[in-house]
């Protein structure tokens, strides 16, 4: 299982959480694009169709700390990076 490099989120079991392989494809793929970029929309509607398997007897990751993080990349894919 390959992780996103810096990227950590809880790990639930007996509830229901988002598939660890899923999410970590997902984010690999997707975060580059939409880091450091202007504006995209249409990485937005990627971010905004995904969807990811639940599990719950293995473990998964936490839906609600996976979702807060594409919240933020949604934002960047809608509004761009801001200048420091």
């Amino acid at each position: 299982m390959t992780h996103p490099p810096g990227l950590a989120f809880s790990t639930v079991r007996w509830i229901e959480g988002y598939d660890i392989d899923e999410v970590n494809a997902f984010i690999m793929k997707i975060e580059p694009l939409v880091l450091e970029r202007a504006p995209d929309r249409d990485l937005a509607q990627r971010i905004t169709r995904s969807r990811f398997t639940p599990v719950r007897i293995r473990r998964g990751y936490d839906m609600d700390e996976v979702d807060a993080y594409l919240d933020r990349l949604l934002d960047l894919a809608i509004y761009g990076q801001r200048s420091t």
